[in-house]
């Protein structure tokens, strides 16, 4: 149906001017607007589910305190890393 392709679109469209709004200014996203945004990770379409993705990712490195729980990406320590000597 076209109106099904017009409205994935315009969410995949948006998803993607939010993601780049944020990487130039990432102090415009609070905790809830992006808590709803991560939710479309689900989406049953692979433009929007990988926009909502590489969204999470930015925030990964930017301020992983706005993602919810379960999406941030656990730091390893130095000291739990076991280098071999060369």
């Amino acid at each position: 149906n076209i109106l099904n392709l017009l409205e994935l679109i315009v969410v995949l469209f948006s998803l993607n001017t939010v993601r780049e709004m944020c990487v130039r200014s990432p102090l415009i996203m609070n905790e809830t607007l992006l808590e709803d945004l991560v939710k479309y990770r689900f989406f049953k379409s692979k433009g929007v589910m990988m926009a909502a993705r590489s969204l999470i990712s930015l925030f990964r490195i930017v301020n992983p305190e706005l993602l919810p729980k379960k999406e941030r990406v656990r730091s390893l320590s130095l000291s739990r890393l076991k280098l071999n000597p060369y």
